[in-house]
């Protein structure tokens, strides 16, 4: 049988800390052992769940990371912020099918925040589907008027697609962006 073990008030704090010096030096092994530890000793804690599936996820772990976020979103007593956190934690995957398929499921709830519209606008912008982003952009701008980020991926899709013959300064959504002329993939997204 297992000891428990006694630990000092702070623990999980050091544990938390320990776990992101890790993450920062890209020692995503002493991370991930750190982490679960601290599940060990906060099992209701989602933010370590969350942790766990995003170190699993940029280590390619897809399998992995989408156990420890589906852990999360069964726990998470309001779903639709879980959902909106998970499609964050995997924005930066490499499997763009992941972070989609968190993004598309975080859209779903009728009350479901603007954030995941504009991660997965970001996300297909980098993809070059423009006319997607573009709709999700105006989506997210329509919860939520002037909302930075949404603002910032609207910028970065004017530079990407304009209408023939129109100058980026006159670009203007609620066009046809399907016959948007588009800027070599190579080019920068700044």
């Amino acid at each position: 049988m297992k000891q428990a073990k006694f630990l000092a008030p702070g623990s999980l704090d050091r544990l938390l800390q320990k776990a992101e010096v890790a993450r920062q030096a890209m020692d995503f092994r002493t991370c991930i052992d750190t982490l679960q530890e601290a599940s060990r000793l906060a099992p209701a804690n989602t933010g370590i769940l969350l942790q766990l599936g995003r170190i699993h996820g940029l280590r390619y772990d897809y399998a992995s990371a989408g156990r420890y976020f589906d852990q999360a979103l069964r726990m998470a007593p309001q779903k639709t912020g879980m959902l909106a956190s998970v499609a964050e934690s995997c924005i930066d995957f490499r499997d763009t099918g992941v972070s989609e398929s968190y993004l598309r499921r975080a859209l779903e709830p009728a009350d479901a925040r603007p954030e995941p519209a504009i991660y997965l606008a970001a996300l297909y912008l980098r993809l070059r589907k423009i006319p997607e982003a573009v709709q999700l952009v105006d989506r997210a701008l329509a919860a939520s008027p002037g909302h930075p980020n949404a603002l910032l991926v609207r910028a970065q899709l004017g530079k990407e697609c304009r209408p023939a013959g129109v100058s980026g300064a006159n670009f203007a959504f609620g066009h046809d962006h399907a016959q948007c002329e588009r800027r070599d993939p190579g080019s920068s997204l700044v």
